[in-house]
């Protein structure tokens, strides 16, 4: 996704879910209002499969990752 149609999509109050895989001082350092977080870069960049194993997201939208 373009961030050109996520920002339509916030902007348009699309139903859209956020999840912030970035470090935890840096979600605290900025964050999309009402992003969910999930310190995950580490394990990602590692490699690691069991990375996103347990998140709990809504199946009725769409999950933007950043």
């Amino acid at each position: 996704m373009k961030v050109d149609t996520l920002q339509e999509m916030l902007e348009g109050d699309e139903p859209v879910t956020i999840l912030d895989v970035r470090l935890a001082n840096e979600f605290e350092e900025w964050a999309v209002p009402g992003s969910l977080h999930l310190d995950a870069y580490k394990a990602l960049k590692a490699k690691d499969p069991e990375a996103m194993a347990n998140p709990s997201l809504p199946t009725d939208r769409p999950v933007v990752t950043v």
